[in-house]
């Protein structure tokens, strides 16, 4: 009997102790859930540990900035609740199109392929703006093909792949022609996403709408029933009116992203991940 009793007596202290426990960590504000307190992440493909890729060029690889996918990190972390692995496979001046500039061509894309990645964030198409590259908007030539290639191996080593698009171009620096990633670049790029039924995180629209549209006329055009389109020196057209504080926010040079713009874009490509 007396040991019953000490047995029932013990039950009764531990039960007591959790219940007091409990109470405290409500005070505090916390209910025991590590994910208390945090926001909803809607993405099975995101939680602790998770792998996440993020393939691209100079904005992806950052120009002597704090770069967006070290920033996507944080944001999990910080606002989520999830120790993320992101890893920066960025290269400078790589095209999605084929050229002697083609991504695929890069020691980061078979270390990309060494592993299994959770999430992988896929983000060319700048340098296939660039004066003098060879298109064929619609059709089996240079870009869409250069895509693909990426493309299946890409997912054959991904659990969830999303295109990103590539921001706006607001200077020829480079050689970059701003018109003809808005209208040859970019519709691509979307109709590639949309045919082969994968997310699109639109990066070009929220920052055309703080900086205003690159160029007051275009220049190159791209539509449907062009034969094969070279991206000409001059671009017909004069830049349209930016805020100089707004630009020196956010670009450094009218193509790469400022600290602050990496930031932009890090909130964009996070809260679509997790909406």
């Amino acid at each position: 009997m007396m040991g019953t009793a000490m047995c029932w007596l013990a039950m009764v202290t531990l039960t007591n102790a959790g219940v007091e426990r409990h109470r405290q960590l409500s005070l505090l504000g916390h209910s025991g859930d590590k994910t208390a307190g945090f926001k909803k992440c809607g993405n099975p493909h995101i939680g602790d540990g998770s792998y996440v890729s993020c393939v691209g060029d100079s904005i992806t690889q950052g120009l002597h900035t704090v770069t967006y996918p070290a920033m996507v990190k944080k944001i999990l972390k910080d606002e989520y609740g999830f120790d993320v692995k992101v890893k920066n496979y960025g290269v400078s001046g790589r095209t999605g199109g084929v050229s002697k500039d083609w991504y695929r061509k890069t020691r980061e894309f078979r270390s990309v392929q060494n592993h299994v990645s959770n999430v992988t964030l896929l983000m060319l198409g700048t340098n296939d703006g660039k004066e003098g590259v060879h298109w064929k908007h619609w059709g089996g030539y240079s870009f869409v093909t250069g895509l693909s290639k990426l493309l299946d191996p890409l997912l054959k080593k991904s659990s969830y792949l999303a295109f990103v698009t590539p921001v706006p171009a607001y200077s020829t620096v480079y050689k970059i022609q701003p018109s003809a990633v808005t209208t040859c670049v970019l519709p691509a790029i979307r109709s590639f996403a949309a045919s082969h039924h994968l997310p699109l995180i639109d990066a070009y629209s929220p920052l055309e709408s703080r900086m205003g549209h690159p160029y007051a006329h275009s220049g190159p055009t791209c539509k449907e029933n062009d034969s094969l389109l070279r991206i000409p020196k001059l671009i017909s057209g004069s830049p349209s009116k930016v805020a100089k504080d707004t630009y020196k926010q956010l670009y450094r040079d009218g193509v790469h992203l400022t600290t602050e713009g990496q930031g932009v874009l890090a909130r964009l490509v996070a809260d679509y991940l997790c909406k």
